[in-house]
């Protein structure tokens, strides 16, 4: 996962949760998800006020790695934080 506030940051590490068989689904088929809805949202608190902003994201493999690459804009009141 990647996110884009001023700086790039990666985070890789393996989340582990237990999901029931029927909504099992192959990475392929994952991805193909993701490709067809490419969108995120980042969600913060500031002030004990939740805030919610939808990312458009472009979603990549390399490597045997999958990448979700998106931004805000630069007068988002969530760069801030």
């Amino acid at each position: 996962m990647l996110i884009f506030l001023k700086t790039l940051i990666q985070v890789e590490r393996m989340i582990i949760v237990y999901i029931p068989k029927q909504y099992r689904m192959k990475n392929e088929e994952a991805v193909q998800l993701m490709k067809s809805n490419p969108f995120a949202l980042l969600i913060t608190v500031d002030e004990h006020r939740p805030m919610a902003t939808h990312i458009p994201l472009e979603i990549r493999e390399d490597g045997g790695k999958i990448y979700a690459t998106g931004h805000i804009a630069y007068g988002n009141m969530q760069k801030k934080l």
